[in-house]
């Protein structure tokens, strides 16, 4: 049987061995609960993350929306001051047209005014500004023929001038190659006299020497004939 003091001991060990299960279950708990705050936290975030979200994208619907919107004024603006302008110019339109219509009634009013005025008029007025016209007429084609006639006249005149140039043209020409043939014949005239001018001073100075040889001889001659008869003697 188990003393006091074994007992006393097993009861510590117990007593600590509870300790610690509670010490374990409490640290557990501790976990389980900073767990449940933890997720109890992230799911809190998640929601205020979705919330964020939900309330950016009502936020970006908005947005969108009042874009629309505006747009959708602006287009109706648009379309309206479209419309006015066109009902503008429809009356402008309008209006020119009225004031066309009374143009044209006042034009034809004063057209029949004039009509009226002219078969009340003499003959005798109409006959005249038929004469004038007439007149005036033939003094155009006169004029026209004068004119014809001066141009006819400046084109003959201007192939006189031509005929006229070139002809002087070719008269200037003629002479400049006549007075070259004549330069050339003088010239050939000039070498002609003088070549023969070489050749009769050539044949005088060849008679010269013949005549000088002949004398030369002939002195020759008397010297030997001299000394031929100083011999005999």
């Amino acid at each position: 049987e188990p003393t006091e003091e074994e007992q006393e001991e097993e009861e510590e060990e117990e007593e600590e061995e509870e300790e610690g299960r509670r010490r374990r279950r409490k640290k557990k708990k501790k976990k389980k609960k900073k767990k449940k705050k933890k997720k109890k936290k992230k799911k809190k975030k998640k929601k205020k993350k979705k919330k964020k979200k939900k309330k950016k994208k009502k936020k970006k619907k908005r947005r969108r929306r009042r874009k629309k919107k505006k747009k959708k004024k602006k287009k109706k603006k648009k379309k309206k001051k479209k419309r006015e302008e066109e009902e503008e110019e429809e009356e402008e339109e309008e209006k020119k047209k009225k004031k066309k219509k009374k143009k044209k009634k006042k034009k034809k009013k004063r057209a029949l005014r004039m009509r009226t005025l002219f078969q009340r008029h003499d003959l005798i007025c109409l006959l005249s500004l038929q004469k004038k016209k007439k007149e005036e007429e033939e003094e155009e084609e006169e004029e026209e023929r004068r004119r014809r006639r001066r141009r006819r006249r400046r084109r003959r005149r201007r192939r006189r001038r031509k005929k006229t140039k070139k002809k002087k043209k070719m008269k200037k020409k003629k002479k400049e190659e006549e007075e070259e043939e004549e330069e050339e014949e003088e010239e050939e005239e000039e070498e002609e006299e003088e070549e023969e001018e070489e050749e009769e001073e050539e044949k005088k100075k060849k008679k010269k020497k013949k005549k000088k040889k002949k004398k030369k001889e002939e002195e020759k001659k008397k010297k030997k004939k001299k000394k031929k008869k100083k011999k005999q003697l």
